[in-house]
């Protein structure tokens, strides 16, 4: 519990596996990013990372471009 919130309280964005994982570990709702891989190595490796940081770290939603945020939250809010 930090400064009196709750983890389902808040959410976190990851880009890498090992933010992703300390997020799940902590019970945080979790948005995968992975923009960055498309911009950085191609759709092929964005599409690679989507997949790993869903089946491997619980990503509740998966977002391509920061211009989604806003609807991710409000697929996390639903939750």
């Amino acid at each position: 519990l930090l400064a009196g919130v709750k983890p389902e309280e808040t959410l976190t964005v990851e880009d890498s596996k090992s933010g992703a994982t300390a997020g799940m570990r902590a019970g945080i709702p979790l948005i995968g990013y992975v923009g960055v891989y498309g911009e950085e190595d191609g759709k092929e490796k964005m599409d690679e990372m989507a997949e790993k940081l869903t089946k491997e770290t619980k990503a509740n939603v998966i977002m391509y471009d920061w211009k989604e945020f806003p609807e991710c939250v409000k697929k996390i809010e639903a939750l």
